[in-house]
């Protein structure tokens, strides 16, 4: 017989043997250190040499061909078993290699049987569709065992998946369904053994559980799913391809369609090198965002310690910074006794120093509060002219002419609405803003404006003081930050007070931001808060 005269279906179980033989390269590709990816490879290894043969055996024209063919049958099926039963026994991770010896014995000792005598198969049964040896005493044998050890493969896959959680029980469950699959139709390929009349078919049990498993162990998740499908898709095509050229009708055909196997062979390959490097690089990518997740775990960990340090440490300083503050007010009063002048200077100088580490630890406490979520409001109506701007100018007014500058509120000739607020925060605020303006400001004046805009209460403290390079403004509201020409005039400052302004307005809803046009040309910090009153209540109604 020759290929022109080849069926679709002596030709099928060809087409099967290499199909399954790529999967079991695909996957020892993948990771051929592994134990795992060894074993399913030699359960595939045989699988083809059963199909290959089956396929050999079909084409057969004579009773000896046909025998020696089946004899290579046996001689993979034999196999099949115990490589099967090594790869579960890896799978479920049990260790038993003294069973796994055992059962490589025992089947190649039946092998040896199968190829030297006559006691495992003998004489030729002949069937509609082709031919089939007769069983004798040792593939009785090999049945039971064959059966034995299936029972035992599903027993562990059944208590491995009963015991798994996650991505493994999902394995777990794909493997045992195609060894469910590979048992029931396999079983079939027995039956002409015993004189049954049934067609081969179980060579299909051997390629649809090379797939499941071969899916499974490969661990593809779902948006890998794709990139499988395409190359089980190109394999396909590759197998179709070549199976075409065995029904050709004469040899020109058959060098045509050679060539077009050819052709699709190497687009194939082209597309199979895309495949794997986009795999390649989404694999990549994955570990890289696990890597950052777990960076992340930490770094959130480690922010956490940080701010419950913070706290801690800010309530430890705070109680005798307190003290000191206290006995200092008693020495100034006269209650130890008069002091001299050069001590009452020194005291003075201990007492402007404590004052300024009490700002700092209150600063230091209300970023740990922020920081925590347990920072604490007591919103109220207020009215920002009349309550906190009064005594601002007041706390503000000695300063300014102490340093030379002209210190300006300019009050709205309208009243402006009452804004929702924790008054002492916000007042906090723009005294930290209205600081900042007198210390950085060598001449001129400092201009302290209140505005109602749409719906809105503006506060603008603008100076004519050393001014903001453009590049350094995005910078000032992080914590600790401070610009570089701040440090001429103002040694001392930690680069708290605007962190904790925008992190306080932002908490009432509101925007602060900073205009400057440059080195030298002052600056004007510009706070915007809500107006929670009936006229903007109205304006909500009419939209």
């Amino acid at each position: 017989m020759n290929f022109y005269s080849w069926s679709i279906t002596q030709v099928i179980p060809l087409i099967s043997a290499i199909f399954v033989f790529w999967l079991g390269f695909f996957v020892l590709s993948k990771n051929w250190r592994s134990e795992l990816s060894i074993t399913f490879s030699l359960f595939t290894l045989a699988v083809t040499g059963w199909l290959f043969c089956t396929f050999m055996l079909l084409i057969s024209t004579s009773n000896p061909q046909a025998v020696f063919w089946e004899k290579f049958i046996y001689t993979f099926v034999i196999l099949i078993p115990a490589v099967l039963y090594h790869f579960s026994v890896v799978f479920v991770e049990k260790k038993k290699k003294s069973l796994i010896v055992l059962t490589y014995i025992t089947f190649i000792l039946i092998l040896l049987i199968n190829v030297f005598t006559n006691y495992f198969t003998e004489g030729i049964f002949h069937y509609r569709w082709g031919i089939h040896s007769e069983a004798r005493l040792f593939h009785h044998i090999f049945l039971f065992l064959f059966f034995i050890y299936s029972f035992e493969v599903y027993r562990l896959f059944i208590v491995f998946y009963r015991k798994s959680k996650g991505f493994k029980k999902q394995q777990a469950k794909l493997i045992f369904f195609g060894l469910l699959n590979f048992g029931t139709i396999g079983f079939t390929g027995f039956l002409p053994a015993y004189g049954i009349s049934v067609i081969p078919i179980a060579y299909v049990s051997g390629i649809l559980f090379a797939i499941i498993a071969g899916y499974a162990i490969t661990r593809y998740r779902f948006l890998d799913v794709r990139v499988f499908a395409a190359q089980f898709l190109i394999v396909v095509l590759n197998i179709v391809a070549f199976s075409y050229i065995f029904v050709s009708k004469s040899v020109e055909e058959y060098v045509v369609k050679f060539i077009f196997f050819i052709g699709i062979l190497i687009t194939s390959y082209l597309l199979k090198r895309s495949f794997e490097k986009e795999l390649k690089q989404r694999q990549e990518l994955e570990v890289l965002a696990k890597e950052l997740k777990r960076a992340n775990a930490r770094l959130k960990k480690l922010d956490e310690a940080k701010t419950e340090f913070l706290s801690i440490a800010s309530h430890q300083l705070r109680t005798p910074l307190t003290a000191i503050k206290g006995y200092l007010s008693l020495i100034d009063e006269g209650l130890y006794g008069k002091v001299n002048k050069d001590v009452e200077e020194v005291l003075g100088k201990i007492h402007i120093s404590n004052e300024r580490l009490i700002g700092l630890v209150e600063d230091l406490l209300n970023i740990s509060r922020i920081e925590a979520g347990r920072m604490q409001y007591s919103m109220k109506e207020v009215q920002i002219c009349d309550e906190i701007m009064k005594d601002l100018r007041a706390s503000f007014e000695l300063r300014a002419e102490d340093k030379g500058l002209k210190l300006i509120f300019n009050k709205p000739k309208i009243p402006v609405p009452k804004v929702m607020m924790d008054k002492n925060k916000i007042r906090e605020v723009i005294s930290n803003i209205i600081d900042n303006a007198i210390k950085y400001t060598e001449k001129g004046h400092v201009e302290v404006k209140v505005r109602k805009t749409d719906g809105n209460i503006r506060v603008t403290v603008t100076d004519t003081g050393i001014g903001i390079p453009k590049s350094e403004i995005p910078y000032l509201f992080k914590k600790f930050s401070r610009g570089k020409d701040t440090k001429r005039l103002n040694a001392d400052g930690t680069g708290l007070g605007i962190y904790l302004a925008k992190k306080i307005i932002k908490d009432h809803n509101g925007k602060i931001y900073i205009e400057s046009k440059g080195k030298g040309k002052g600056s004007t910090f510009v706070i915007e808060l809500p107006i929670v009153n009936g006229e903007i209540e109205k304006a909500d109604s009419e939209e």
